[in-house]
């Protein structure tokens, strides 16, 4: 009997865990947004709002529940690996805030079925973002090392990829290639004051370390880079920034997920926040925007 009430508690905190957190997004979203439920896609009848909010409900638990069911999977980081035989630069997955390599499992598969390699790299979780960005600094210029100094594109969901601007406060120099966001709060996010550690402060609202690290990110990113057979970019990279969001995003909804000026942006519906991770709809435009001859003026 004392076996099972164990395995009934440990249950309900497993399942109820991440049912409490959506609930939690869903509340939190209509006190930022004033609106209730998100509204359903532009096709979709009026009257679908309750059912659409539904399905989305279940959508984020069930990534939710995977997202915890595997962090302590992705506590570790394996050394550095890219793919020898590819003519891509290499490419880095960093998860958001508080998460670990784990929760980018699902897309680094989607993109090795496009036989795109990536690898995925665990931030110091809960730090302070200076610490977590020299991190990073040394696990891409490492990336870029073993593909002979060659710029390294990021994926990054959530504030990981704010975290790049951190890397380039510290480090102006880093071999970053083209930064692709997915449900990023380029905005801040409200909901980071639910967030432990001393990184979440500064992504709320109208911080000044969010303004710097959009100020940076436009400055070295804004230009296109040319290219220059000579040295280790021999195909040019016209756009370097890519913002993939959900119009019903729990955590991070409009207008916080609103990418900064001259950034390419895709809007999907649908996909809240954590089933970002998880949904062959957002996969297939990781895919798209890593097009070598992707334009500013295209899309995803």
């Amino acid at each position: 009997m004392t076996a099972l009430l164990l395995v009934g508690l440990v249950l309900g905190v497993v399942l109820g865990l991440p049912a409490t957190a959506v609930a939690l997004g869903f509340v939190s979203r209509a006190l930022w947004t004033g609106v209730r439920l998100p509204d359903p896609p532009p096709d979709a009848k009026p009257d679908q709002r309750l059912s659409f909010a539904l399905r989305l409900g279940f959508r984020e638990w069930l990534s939710t529940l995977l997202l915890i069911v595997g962090w302590p999977l992705g506590l570790g980081n394996s050394k550095p690996t890219i793919d020898d035989s590819s003519e891509r630069r290499p490419l880095l997955l960093i998860p958001g805030y508080g998460h670990t390599r784990s929760a980018m499992r699902p897309l680094q598969r989607a993109l090795a079925a496009h036989k795109i390699h990536s690898d995925r790299w665990t931030p110091p979780l809960f730090s302070p973002p200076r610490q977590a960005a020299a991190r990073l600094v040394e696990r891409m210029r490492a990336l870029s090392a073993q593909a002979g100094d060659r710029r390294v594109d990021v994926v990054a969901f959530g504030g990981g990829s704010l975290l790049v601007g951190e890397a380039l406060a510290a480090d102006p120099e880093i071999p970053v290639g083209r930064l692709i966001g997915l449900g990023t709060p380029w905005r801040g996010s409200p909901g980071a004051v639910f967030w432990p550690g001393a990184g979440a402060p500064p992504m709320l609202p109208d911080r000044p370390d969010l303004t710097y690290w959009n100020e940076l990110l436009d400055t070295v990113l804004g230009r296109p880079l040319p290219a220059n057979p000579d040295r280790t970019d021999p195909e040019p990279i016209e756009v370097r920034r890519v913002s993939i969001t959900s119009v019903d995003d729990l955590w991070v909804p409009p207008p916080f997920n609103k990418a900064p000026p001259g950034v390419l942006e895709l809007r999907l519906h649908g996909l809240g926040h954590v089933h970002l991770l998880h949904s062959k709809e957002a996969h297939e435009a990781v895919v798209a925007a890593l097009a070598p001859d992707l334009k500013p003026t295209g899309s995803p």
